[in-house]
């Protein structure tokens, strides 16, 4: 029986090796703080600089090299994202009161999957696409 974090893994591995040079991300989306983490793991690999300075927003950052065309294709894995507020709710607002979900890029070159046991989450955060 697979379950919906096995999915995403196997589908990640498939998409990785028969799209190369495509980047494939996994954020652990269960909390605000493992989103954060999630996004400063894909500075580091994508080698952003100053990504590891306190007064950079990672999140921005990590958002405009994933919105430019320039770098490629890319699939982001958003993990267990069960809980609406880590996006959309108090618990989800940054450090600048905007909402954590608005720096999830939209574009040509990148996809997301998301798993959730959360349907008016899913709904929200797919309702743009």
């Amino acid at each position: 029986m697979f379950f919906k974090s096995q999915l995403a893994i196997e589908f990640a591995y498939r998409f990785a090796a028969h799209s190369a040079g495509t980047w494939v991300f996994w954020v652990h989306a269960s909390t605000q703080a493992r989103v954060i983490e999630g996004f400063k793991t894909i500075a580091d690999q994508v080698k952003l600089i100053g990504c590891n300075q306190p007064e950079v927003d990672v999140l921005q950052i990590v958002f405009d090299w994933l919105s430019n065309d320039r770098n490629g294709k890319w699939l982001l894995v958003l993990d267990s994202a069960d809980d609406y507020d880590v996006f959309y709710g108090a618990s989800g607002n940054v450090k600048d009161g905007r909402p954590l979900a608005i720096y999830l890029p939209q574009g040509q070159n990148g996809c997301i999957i998301l798993t959730t046991r959360n349907k008016d989450l899913a709904f929200r955060l797919t309702s743009d696409y």
